[in-house]
């Protein structure tokens, strides 16, 4: 059976509805000084097109406690892979980031190589996005 306990720092819908955000946003600062926070984002590439991904790139660039951004996307060629890159570099300003290429030809080499080996297949999309990352 999950356990559905919640530590009461997790910010969840009730918890967000209630709170103080000047204080809460001062509350996960000072915790991020000592422990730095890594925001891993799943996307399609489709969705560096899209208005929607620019948009939370420029608002996560503006989150102090957000030490770097690892993006993880899929359905990309290389020319995406530049796009992307630009789009990043342009959004989120000097916040760290790393890009992942879940689809690129190493890495579906690399999943071959341990799908032969006995790992499960390769499954594209944002769950899969997350793990890599």
């Amino acid at each position: 059976m999950p356990d559905f306990l919640q530590h009461a720092r997790v910010p969840t819908l009730h918890h967000l509805a209630v709170t103080n955000t000047a204080e809460r946003e001062a509350e996960i600062q000072s915790w991020t000084k000592n422990k730095p926070v890594a925001l891993v984002l799943p996307a399609l590439f489709s969705e560096f097109e899209r208005p929607v991904l620019p948009k939370i790139l420029s608002t996560i660039a503006r989150a102090p406690f957000v030490s770097q951004i690892i993006i993880s996307v899929n359905g990309m060629t290389a020319e995406g892979l530049r796009q992307a890159r630009k789009l990043c570099v342009q959004k989120l300003a000097d916040k760290p980031f790393r890009l992942i290429w879940n689809d690129s030809p190493d890495t579906l080499a690399w999943r071959a190589d341990l799908q032969k080996r006995g790992c499960l297949p390769y499954h594209p999309g944002k769950g899969t996005n997350i793990w890599t990352a």
